[in-house]
């Protein structure tokens, strides 16, 4: 059986420090990867095009895990619409 989830301590990790934005420090390339973004006392996350394809991968990753017979247990929160969208595309 695999247990797949939360990307954030695997693929998050995997993620180039360029590619992240988070209070004082900025990655160059923050706009494609992953940032903290802030709206009054709100804050949230901006998923770049490149983490975005990152997530597609790792969903499709785990759909042909299950597909080739082994179990397989997905814990993983989805914030934005288009997330559960995509899992739901890839699975069918």
């Amino acid at each position: 059986m695999l247990i797949a989830g939360p990307p954030t301590e695997s693929l998050w990790a995997e993620i180039p420090a360029a590619e992240i934005k988070g209070a004082q420090w900025v990655g160059s390339l923050a706009g494609d990867g992953v940032r903290l973004v802030r709206d009054g006392e709100r804050g949230g996350f901006h998923i770049g095009a490149d983490a975005q394809r990152l997530m597609h991968a790792y969903r499709r990753s785990v759909r042909e895990i299950a597909r080739a017979g082994i179990n397989v247990i997905v814990d993983e929160v989805s914030i934005e619409e288009y997330e559960w969208l995509d899992w739901r595309g890839t699975l069918v």
